[in-house]
């Protein structure tokens, strides 16, 4: 959900059988939430939340249509599994654009890990501090 979420990507989810591929076997359930889910508008941790129900509601039915041999479809393309770990490690950059910023830092509220992160230098007092943030409303 994370990176769909800070690359302007639907959100949903796939069930796949079990095979030796990360996220490659053939397919037992898909689900696309829409554009009303994600967007600039619902944290990482809302749009989880939702999913996870989602797929919950839906796990019983998938699992029958398996038992009753009906046919799988198949995986098509490459994995798709990104690196484990925060975008940019976290840190954001003003260099960014508004939109683009309030997506990375809606992608990574999650609670209990922490937002973005950014770097504040204090010239008059020869230091720095690092902020962490959030988007609230």
């Amino acid at each position: 959900t994370m990176w769909a979420q800070l690359h302007g990507l639907p959100q949903g989810f796939t069930t796949y059988r079990v095979n030796e591929s990360i996220d490659h076997g053939e397919i037992l359930d898909r689900f696309d939430a829409g554009p009303q889910l994600g967007a600039l508008r619902d944290t990482n941790r809302e749009v989880y939340d939702h999913l996870a129900a989602k797929v919950v509601g839906r796990f019983a039915d998938a699992l029958d249509r398996l038992e009753q041999g009906e046919a799988l479809l198949p995986c098509e393309g490459k994995e798709a599994y990104h690196r484990q770990g925060l975008p940019n490690d976290s840190w954001l950059s003003f260099h960014w654009s508004n939109k683009f910023i309030r997506r990375f830092s809606l992608s990574l509220d999650f609670h209990p890990y922490l937002p973005g992160k950014c770097t504040v230098a204090s010239p008059s007092e020869g230091g720095s501090a690092t902020l962490f943030l959030a988007i609230e409303g």
